[in-house]
């Protein structure tokens, strides 16, 4: 596992978890106003609230319920602690997808870089520079791995950022 996604996953989870005892801490023991008592009731009974009627929640919900061992004064904390875990989750799912996107833009960042780094490439312009990265793949090769072969396809240009490169002619 890298480094940077045993990170992102101890974050993620703390971050998790600081949600959780937030919202768990702060969550109605009982109903409240709108929409949560109908949902409640709802999904105590297994009926429709009102269309389009969130099946998923309302079976996610009714299986909380049933956690309150038949204590009915019981069901309406352990229908919010499952919103409140929900709400948790999203915000786990949350930082997960803002780490990807931003993963991906230094990514994209650095490879602008190495191609600027190309000294055939060194005197393009900002705007061209991205768009040779977004076509370019940077790749490590492994020392006695062949990057080209003779009768293949000459559809590619081939530029050493670092290391040796040997010649050979069968």
């Amino acid at each position: 596992m890298t480094q940077f996604r045993k990170l992102n996953l101890i974050v993620g989870w703390s971050i998790f978890l600081i949600a959780s005892v937030t919202y768990i801490m702060t969550m109605e023991p009982t109903t409240s106003l709108w929409d949560c008592g109908e949902f409640i009731a709802s999904a105590y009974k297994l009926e429709v609230g009102h269309p389009p009627g969130a099946p998923v929640f309302m079976i996610v919900a009714k299986v909380f319920s049933l956690l309150s061992f038949g204590d009915r004064a019981l069901v309406a904390k352990m229908m919010n602690l499952l919103s409140a875990l929900a709400s948790s989750f999203t915000i786990l799912f949350l930082f997960w997808t803002i780490t990807h996107i931003a993963k991906k833009i230094m990514k994209n960042m650095a490879k602008t870089e190495e191609i600027k780094s190309v000294l055939l490439l060194t005197h393009l312009e900002a705007e061209m520079v991205d768009k040779v990265a977004e076509i370019a793949t940077i790749t490590t090769v492994k020392s006695g791995e062949y990057v080209f072969k003779e009768n293949d396809s000459a559809d590619r240009l081939y530029s050493l950022l670092e290391g040796k490169i040997a010649l050979e002619i069968d």
